[in-house]
């Protein structure tokens, strides 16, 4: 027996074009090396959980403890996409984001010439569109001049509005510590810090009102620049919050973030700014949040009316 055959035989996936679930797992073991610099801890943990539902998978539905590459078809794709809706029951837009992981590696792994052809051809999945709650800003103000029925209320209440002023998401806002706030080249105060999802430097000036809740809270942390809640219990007393302020829907913390995302946008501030003040790694994450409010479709129009009523002999047919 030739010592290629050899090989072979005591590595199973020799010859084959390799295995997906070994694969995977030497991906996410190189990835795991660049966190921190190149590469953010949450996209690490979204391939480990990808992952691991791959090899239940296989072993629930195939009956093996991995796959080749090269036997990898339409039909696997098709099965796994079912497995995650109706076995593990998650949300289409959960199914989309773990699909996308998959096709991500699979063509990885097409790119490494182990596999031939893409098996992603002919596989449609498309990313079910969710309405993003947020604050009008005459609501955003309704809430931060609103009477709180208790301190822990009125704590969360000014967490929130400050990161509907800031942008700063709610696993970012745990993190800031005084240092965090510096003044900058202009002379103002802005907040620093390197994003926790992305990885990605941010900076964004502090306005009247973020700085009054900063002011307000002042020396009461030692080492973080608030005290901040476990999210559960944040978006519990929300609730109080907003029923308090006049505001009878369901709004989360995150919403803070698109309060701020889409009360740039209506302001007119440049996609691009917002998207690096965000933090996001990619324009079209940004563009979720440019949808045209009443408020700012009702302000277009009546510039627009002024501009053809001035000028009505400036049109052209």
């Amino acid at each position: 027996m030739s010592l290629s055959m050899k090989l072979i035989f005591s590595f199973p996936f020799v010859g084959r074009g390799g295995s997906l679930i070994s694969f995977f797992h030497k991906h996410n073991c190189e990835f795991e090396k660049k966190v921190g610099f190149s590469r953010a801890e949450i996209t690490l943990s979204r391939y480990k959980i990808v992952c691991q539902h791959l090899e239940n998978f296989v072993k629930s539905e195939y009956g093996k403890d991995d796959l080749y590459l090269s036997r990898i078809s339409l039909a696997t794709i098709n099965d796994f996409d079912v497995y995650l809706r109706k076995k593990l029951k998650l949300k289409p837009n959960t199914v989309w984001v773990y699909m996308t992981v998959f096709k991500h590696i699979v063509l990885l792994a097409r790119n490494e010439g182990l596999i031939a052809n893409n098996p992603f051809c002919g596989y449609k999945n498309c990313r079910k569109q969710v309405d993003r709650d947020y604050l009008l800003e005459n609501e955003l103000l309704a809430v931060y001049y609103a009477e709180m029925p208790s301190t822990s209320s009125e704590l969360v209440r000014d967490l929130f509005v400050f990161s509907a002023y800031t942008g700063i998401s709610y696993s970012d806002l745990r993190r800031l510590k005084p240092e965090n706030v510096k003044k900058m080249f202009d002379g103002n105060l802005w907040v620093v810090y390197r994003r926790k999802k992305t990885n990605v430097d941010c900076s964004v000036r502090l306005f009247d009102i973020p700085l009054q809740i900063i002011e307000k809270y002042q020396g009461m942390q030692k080492e973080q620049l608030f005290r901040v809640p476990s999210n559960g219990y944040c978006n519990d007393l929300l609730s109080i919050v907003m029923y308090a302020s006049g505001i009878h829907r369901k709004i989360t913390f995150h919403a803070a973030r698109h309060t701020f995302a889409t009360l740039l946008l209506s302001k007119g501030v440049a996609i691009e700014t917002v998207s690096r003040i965000l933090g996001h790694n990619n324009i079209r994450t940004t563009q979720i949040y440019a949808k045209i409010t009443n408020e700012k479709l009702s302000a277009d129009m009546r510039r627009l009316a002024h501009f053809l009523n001035k000028h009505p002999s400036q049109m052209q047919m």
